[in-house]
């Protein structure tokens, strides 16, 4: 579900470390987004049942195993629903994981506010 162009885009995000949210929250604050936070996998699927969501990002390190879990409910509800994911770039088994679940791009924590706007051309 693509948003026109005038539309104030939403962005639900699964982070629970404070200190990132508040990054995320600086990081955005010049943009037309309505930032959405959520701690768990069932309150991201919530949101994106609920509400017209543009795109999600999701710390990847949170979910582990379970990642192919939470991005297939998440497609089940919005098939073309970007989903950018972030985790550490020493777990190289975590990126393929996301990437194989359906994960549209993975970034390494490091790089997420370097390459901010390579991340949200996908919420257009």
């Amino acid at each position: 579900m693509r948003h026109m162009e005038s539309e104030k885009r939403r962005i639900v995000f699964l982070v629970k470390d404070l200190i990132f949210r508040s990054k995320i929250r600086e990081s955005l604050s010049d943009r037309p987004i309505d930032l959405v936070f959520v701690k768990d996998g069932p309150s991201l699927v919530q949101k994106v049942r609920e509400e017209n969501v543009s795109m999600v990002a999701i710390d990847v390190n949170l979910l582990g195993d379970s990642v192919g879990g939470l991005i297939k409910e998440a497609k089940e509800l919005q098939n073309d629903l970007p989903i950018v994911g972030f985790c550490s770039h020493v777990d190289k088994d975590l990126f393929e994981a996301a990437t194989n679940a359906g994960v549209s791009k993975v970034l390494p924590r490091s790089k997420f506010f370097i390459d901010v706007d390579t991340w949200l051309k996908y919420a257009e």
